[in-house]
């Protein structure tokens, strides 16, 4: 499939930082499946992907990310060199405070926040669009 005169690539996996099988917990509301959980049972395995090596080889100038907790291992370990634009949903219940501050370090070092919009019913639910400039 062709968007914008450029070839579309879905990909089916879970982003990480290494290529490797990763465990799945699947929920009953689909939307609330993530690499999170406490029951084994409720766990598929899953392709996970090298997302530095993906933004290696595909050089995207923006980065939408609504990984349901994920962010917060994520964001710190990624190279992104070519990116303007991120778009970004961060769960905070998933985490500890200390991993939040440094997922946010790690963005703010780099980029600048230009919107943060925090869910009326879930306080550690934000909406963030952050950006830069690059020469």
């Amino acid at each position: 499939m062709r968007v914008n005169g450029k070839q579309l690539d879905v990909r089916r996996g879970v982003l990480g930082l290494e290529d490797k099988i990763v465990p799945f917990y699947v929920a009953e509301a689909w939307a609330g499946s993530s690499v999170f959980g406490s029951k084994p049972e409720a766990a598929t395995r899953v392709q996970g992907v090298d997302t530095n090596r993906i933004l290696r080889e595909e050089k995207p100038t923006a980065l939408v990310l609504d990984i349901e907790g994920g962010e917060f291992a994520l964001i710190p370990g990624l190279e992104m060199p070519t990116v303007r634009l991120v778009i970004l949903e961060t769960h905070g219940d998933f985490v500890s405070v200390d991993k939040e501050a440094a997922m946010w370090e790690c963005l703010t070092e780099q980029f600048r926040v230009e919107r943060v919009i925090r869910r009326e019913s879930d306080d550690k639910m934000r909406f963030c669009v952050l950006s830069r400039e690059l020469p």
